[in-house]
């Protein structure tokens, strides 16, 4: 595969090892990807399947954990509208991060770099899915955001590598500060809340 080719080739099962491989830690994946212009939509095919999988994990946990909810509304706001609200602010995650790297510190870098890094790094929030297991429903939701920011950073590292260590935690920070407010912004106010945002979710605009 030609690096420099800018058509977009999804090869599910390379997807697939890649994703694996990360859980392993080997973060050798991101500089494979860095550069890689075939690898852009593969890289949004992780992010919208990991956030697909996060907001079913926080459906099921509503209609195991609460009572007296409509079925139809959950799935309309956790799932549909939460996977389009989700993907979205990860853009917004994506490009403050780029920014910040650019115009704050000076780095080298460029957006479709970090789409196709941090695309890969979003894997972990596929472990919402997992929140349905009774009474660790908020602990592997949180775990999972936590493990998807860490990925993140390794993912931001591998991108602009002339960032220093420091520089990429601030960027990834910014970033990720904004993803968290506005989704549980979000989730409070209209009850749009992929994954382990239910936890914030105003459960009254799902009865």
């Amino acid at each position: 595969m030609d690096p420099s080719s800018t058509d977009q080739v999804i090869d599910l099962r390379l997807t697939a090892q890649r994703v694996r491989r990360l859980a392993e830690l080997d973060t050798a994946v991101f500089r494979e990807v860095r550069e890689d212009a075939s690898q852009t939509l593969a890289a949004a095919l992780v992010v919208v399947a990991s956030l697909l999988l996060a907001a079913l994990g926080g459906w099921l946990w509503l209609i195991v954990e609460a009572d007296g909810l409509s079925t139809g509304r959950i799935l309309a706001r956790e799932v549909a509208l939460g996977l389009l609200c989700g993907a979205i602010l990860w853009g917004v995650w994506v490009l403050s991060t780029h920014l910040m790297l650019r115009y704050v510190f000076g780095r080298e870098t460029t957006a479709l770099s970090l789409v196709r890094t941090m695309g890969h790094a979003a894997f972990p929030a596929a472990g919402a899915a997992f929140m349905i297991v009774p009474a660790l429903g908020f602990a592997v939701g949180m775990l999972s955001v936590l493990a998807w920011f860490a990925s993140s950073n390794a993912a931001i590292e591998a991108a602009a590598p002339g960032a220093t260590r420091r520089e990429a935690l601030v960027a990834n920070l910014a970033g990720f500060a904004l993803f968290v407010v506005l989704l549980s912004v979000l989730a409070d106010a209209a009850g749009i809340a992929p994954g382990f945002f239910v936890h914030a979710a105003d459960l009254s605009v799902y009865v």
